[in-house]
């Protein structure tokens, strides 16, 4: 049975208890009193995100979910009367100031950290995690060269590196034999799949790769780059941004004429592509995580969400990696059997060992540290995405 499983079976209909807050012990992060279990009363984490800026939306929705798995957990029992206590800090999507708070997070009573989301923030700050010995778990950021930074650092949420190639196989099953791409040159991970993993693949299924144009993620005018994506009259053209560019973009294409088919990053949620309105019915990605998928874990985790979260009308990737990267802290905290920094270390290792059932699926760690999960293609229609085709369950990397 997932943790998740467990947590909704605990609680029933039970309120959720408020943490108690006390002064801390700076060596343990915790305070001086303990749980039933022998854990301390209170086990302090931070959570060093975007909450603003361009990527604020998806910060927002992933410290809602945080906050959610952990009162959850709080208030399951599963951690013996102790309970963890989130400290919320935003970085405005500035990677020098996400720096600077994982600075003071390291100096901190923080046993472990979420975050940032961004590539550029969690290169920026992972460094301090790793020097301090503080448990980093990156809830989002996917560029393979985080966890080169160092053994404390853990990604939870699967790379959509892993699965990107599922777009050239869905573009391989259409028909498509060329195809334009428009693409983030400030996102390392999207510089990444728009110039290494995605033009390999198209070479492999024989599609030709007509043009390529970066901009940078603050652009608002894309007139010059719809011109460019359309010249050749390319069988489809990828839209390898984040946020409402996406939808700027899509609607350009089709307002200059466009008529082709369009592939999108996997950050373009539905809510996102409501955006461009019918103009986007039809583009389709490939992501670790849909509301939609049949999975009954999902479709349980996501009845749960909307209930507790009247206000979410679409739960998402970043819903879903906020709430699989609380449920990896708790699992680790349980697993080391303590609440200080190299107890929480240890028993992360064991539960990346030994995989868990997360709501992106049964997650496994490539190289003990680098979550992975098979994957979807899904397609937007209507103002919502559908699943067309499943990630193939025994390969980490999607081929």
């Amino acid at each position: 049975m997932s943790r998740f499983k467990r947590l909704v079976a605990v609680l029933g209909t039970a309120a959720l208890a408020s943490a108690a807050l006390a002064a801390c012990d700076s060596s343990s992060g915790s305070s001086g009193e303990t749980g039933s279990g022998g854990l301390p009363k209170t086990i302090n984490v931070a959570f060093v995100g975007e909450l603003t800026g361009p990527v604020g939306f998806a910060g927002q929705a992933q410290e809602q979910a945080l906050k959610w798995a952990i009162d959850k957990a709080n208030a399951s029992g599963e951690l013996k009367g102790s309970k963890i206590v989130l400290d919320v800090k935003d970085t405005g999507s500035d990677p020098k100031r996400a720096a600077s708070l994982m600075s003071s997070a390291a100096e901190s009573d923080a046993v472990a950290v979420f975050g940032p989301l961004s590539s550029s923030g969690a290169m920026a700050a992972a460094p301090f995690a790793q020097r301090a010995k503080l448990p980093y778990i990156a809830t989002s950021s996917v560029l393979p060269a985080l966890l080169d930074v160092g053994d404390y650092i853990y990604r939870t949420q699967p790379s959509e590196i892993y699965v990107v190639n599922l777009i050239g196989g869905e573009a391989a099953k259409r028909g498509i034999k060329s195809v334009s791409m428009v693409y983030l040159s400030d996102n390392p991970t999207i510089v990444e799949e728009a110039t290494e993993y995605l033009p390999e693949k198209f070479e492999k299924v024989g599609i030709d790769v007509l043009d390529s144009v970066d901009v940078p993620t603050a652009t608002t005018d894309f007139g010059a780059v719809t011109s460019k994506l359309m010249r050749g009259n390319p069988d489809a053209i990828g839209v390898m941004t984040i946020g409402p560019a996406t939808a700027t973009i899509i609607t350009g294409l089709r307002t200059a004429g466009y008529e082709g088919q369009i592939f999108v990053h996997a950050s373009a949620t539905a809510d996102i592509l409501k955006g461009a309105g019918d103009a986007a019915n039809g583009a389709f990605t490939a992501v670790g995580f849909d509301q939609s998928a049949p999975n009954p874990a999902v479709q349980q985790f996501v009845q749960e969400y909307k209930a507790d979260n009247p206000d979410v009308t679409t739960v998402n990737g970043w819903h879903a990696a906020g709430a699989d990267a609380a449920s990896f802290l708790v699992e680790a905290v349980v697993a080391g059997n303590g609440a200080s920094r190299e107890d929480i270390h240890s028993g992360m290792q064991k539960v990346a060992e030994a995989g868990f059932d997360g709501v992106y699926g049964p997650i496994q760690f490539i190289d003990g540290r680098d979550a992975t999960a098979p994957g979807m293609v899904v397609e937007y229609d209507g103002g919502a995405m559908k699943v067309i085709a499943q990630g193939d369950p025994n390969k980490p990397i999607q081929p």
